[in-house]
Parts: C-alpha cells; sequence; structure tokens
C-alpha cells in the first residue's frame, strides 16, 4: 500500500519478485510490479533512473522526495490514475 499526502492511494498490490544476489545476505527486493505500474500508466509518468533504488523512485513518485530528480511525478494525477485502474477495481 503506498499512500501520496492526505491518505491518498496511489498503489495498492504486489510489489514483485524478489532475486538471490551475490553478495547480498537474503533476498534482494526488485519492485518490480510497482515500479512497472507507475512507468506505464502515464506517457508523463517519470521513469526509474538505473541509480535510483525502488524506494526512492517510490518517495519521488509520492512527492515525498528530494527532489535531486528533474523527472519528478509533480504532472501526473496518481491518485486519479489509481481509482481508475484494474488494480483498484479489483480490490
Amino acid at each position: 500500500l503506498l499512500l501520496k499526502k492526505g491518505g491518498w492511494m496511489v498503489y495498492n498490490g504486489d510489489l514483485g519478485p524478489t532475486r538471490q544476489e551475490e553478495g547480498h545476505d537474503g533476498l534482494v527486493y526488485t519492485a518490480r510490479n510497482m515500479v512497472d505500474y507507475f512507468e506505464n500508466c502515464s506517457p508523463l509518468a517519470p521513469k526509474m533512473r538505473p541509480e535510483m533504488n525502488p524506494a526512492e523512485y517510490m518517495l519521488d513518485i509520492v512527492g515525498a522526495g528530494l527532489g535531486t530528480h528533474a523527472d519528478r511525478g509533480d504532472n501526473v494525477d496518481f491518485v486519479r490514475l489509481f481509482e481508475e485502474s484494474e488494480m483498484a477495481k479489483g480490490m
């Protein structure tokens, strides 16, 4: 569950698969499902840059990030997009 300021829901689903990676104890969480959802829900949605981790990307999407990336999701109404999504209809 990911909420935007004010308690507005923008994502409620599986984050994505995990994988084993050398040099890490345990699993690496990719959050691929969540990242794919945001990258594909609008042509204006920012893409996750290679140097970002999924948590940083998620914070930028909801406007709670540090604002260090020029392509934040400020121009996309992720609340409306979620409310109209198949994900929301399946809840």
